[in-house]
């Protein structure tokens, strides 16, 4: 009777060591599902949050084509972890684009204008100026030119970087006439004026900030100097292009300072520089001619 007492006993805690192991599991488990459960809510609603109706592009549409609902836009849902402000908006249909969408593409706010693609308008390419050593495509910049007395002014505003080649300090943007002349003059001064810098900074938020006011003056001596050989662009050109590529390896630290100076005595730059084409010593430019509004 012992014996089998003994053995309904054992059998008794052996079951309920086993009833205990079960609950446990399924306890441990119900609380790992809710968790799972949890991070699949949380992941939903992280979807839901992203989810943005925006407007896309229907077809292929070219630079300077208008954004028209209907027909080449259509709103779509998509997951975004953009602002609102970076796509258009429906009071942003009718402006003219920028670059090229392809189709199915989002239309971001940085990629139409309010202002209509003018005939004069050009594809121009910049090599001329120095360049923020970590500028990409489809930054929109000013340039800039500042002289050794420290005057300042903008050249262009609010453009657009395209086709961008850092390593030669080479991109495009989109030019009216006033504003080539005005670049033309500007290279002439900068490549007769010592101590003048062509440069570019960069907007932080373009769909946000309004453009600067181009406020550089033109020289009637720069347009002379263009008059008497138009080919002293080409020239002019060329030598500030090498100064900008140098200063951005150097910022770069792919040359040292001796390499550097060794470059420049051997090209000239600081020559051209310092000597005026006028046949005198150079000069801050003067008798500004205003080609702007």
């Amino acid at each position: 009777m012992k014996k089998k007492l003994a053995f309904f006993r054992t059998g008794l805690i052996i079951a309920l060591l086993i009833i205990g192991a079960c609950v446990g599991i399924i306890y441990f488990s119900r609380q790992k599902i809710e968790k799972i459960e949890a991070r699949v809510v949380a992941a939903e609603q992280e979807l839901v949050s992203h989810k943005m109706l925006v407007y896309v592009a229907s077809q292929d549409i070219p630079k300077g084509a208008k954004i028209q609902d209907g027909i080449n836009v259509y709103k779509q849902e998509i997951y975004t972890g953009l602002e609102r402000s970076s796509y258009i908006t429906i009071d942003m249909l009718g402006q003219t684009a920028l670059i090229d969408i392809a189709t199915n593409e989002p239309i971001m706010a940085n990629m139409v204008t309010a202002e209509d693609v003018t005939r004069d308008l050009r594809d121009y390419e910049i090599s001329f100026a120095n360049l923020m050593y970590n500028l990409s495509d489809y930054d929109f910049i000013d340039v800039r030119v500042r002289y050794a007395d420290g005057t300042d002014y903008v050249l262009l505003s609010k453009k657009m970087v395209e086709e961008l080649v850092m390593e030669e300090c080479v991109f495009t943007t989109t030019l009216t006439e006033d504003e080539i002349l005005r670049v033309s003059c500007a290279i002439i001064d900068a490549y007769t004026t010592s101590g003048t810098y062509i440069y570019t900074t960069r907007y932080t938020d373009a769909n946000l900030q309004n453009p600067a006011v181009p406020n550089y003056p033109v020289s009637q001596k720069a347009l002379q100097v263009i008059y008497n050989n138009p080919n002293i662009i080409s020239i002019a050109e060329h030598t500030l292009n090498m100064e900008a590529r140098m200063n951005l390896e150097a910022r770069m630290k792919d040359i040292n300072s001796n390499q550097l100076q060794a470059v420049v005595n051997g090209t000239g730059i600081s020559d051209n520089a310092a000597l005026s084409i006028f046949g005198e010593p150079a000069q801050a430019p003067d008798e500004y001619i205003p080609i702007y509004d």
